[in-house]
């Protein structure tokens, strides 16, 4: 589409985000953290946790939860019913403050599947760093049908689960699935998380950008110049 609408070459670069550490996930944990990480809004369906939470650990007594809002400013009164949910259950644990960096790849590694119940609509053609860096650390991700998330993990060879619906029950029931196909989900991940780092991160994005300044200075060149035979012949 930007190639017809630019008239030019257009080619997708690697991704040049930083990626975390890829560690393989217990195939058979006593406890299974399922992860909301990031910076939660609305349309990342933070407002629905308090309904799907309590389904999910209801249902899965070897689930537990870690919430992690990195703006303790945004959406306080859904914080806030999450917090009353938290003082009568020790599975479910918030964190809420900002992290960067390594701080934000230990959060990543606390978890065990990330759930990304995120609205289908707007991320239809949006896309989600975090699902990125979820599967390069090697976890299962839950994520929206018919999003740019889905076709990710479709690439990626179905390390996860798709939602149905955008409502808590549907979320309730995606988590559920992937509780019960973890030791199969975290080896797919596992591998999706080796083929990730082998593809993405700021090394393969500037190699990338430097080959395709090499060719395109190349190409500019007449077939005669040196420096074009002699790259032909390496």
């Amino acid at each position: 589409e930007y190639a017809f609408l630019t008239d030019r070459p257009v080619s997708v670069t690697p991704m040049p985000q930083s990626l975390p550490p890829l560690r393989r996930r217990k195939l058979a944990p006593q406890r299974l953290t399922i992860g909301l990480v990031g910076h939660q809004r609305l349309d990342k369906g933070y407002q629905l946790a308090p309904e799907f939470i309590p389904q999910v650990l209801h249902k899965h007594p070897q689930a537990q939860f870690l919430v992690h809002q990195s703006d303790a400013t945004t959406l306080t009164e859904v914080t806030e019913r999450l917090r009353a949910l938290a003082a009568g259950e020790p599975r479910l644990a918030l964190k809420i403050e900002p992290a960067v960096g390594k701080d934000w790849f230990a959060v990543l590694d606390l978890c065990d599947i990330v759930a990304l119940p995120y609205d289908p609509q707007r991320y239809a053609g949006s896309y989600s760093a975090i699902v990125g860096e979820a599967l390069a650390s090697g976890a299962p991700v839950v994520v929206p049908a018919a999003t740019t998330m889905a076709t990710e993990l479709q690439t990626a060879g179905g390390p996860g689960v798709i939602i149905d619906a955008w409502n808590a029950t549907s979320i309730a029931a995606a988590i559920g699935a992937a509780i019960g196909d973890f030791a199969n989900l975290s080896e797919r991940a596992h591998s999706a998380g080796q083929a990730w780092h082998e593809r993405h991160g700021p090394e393969r994005f500037i190699a990338y950008v430097l080959e395709a300044a090499e060719q395109l200075g190349l190409a500019q060149l007449p077939w005669w110049s040196p420096r074009r035979l002699l790259r032909s012949r390496r």
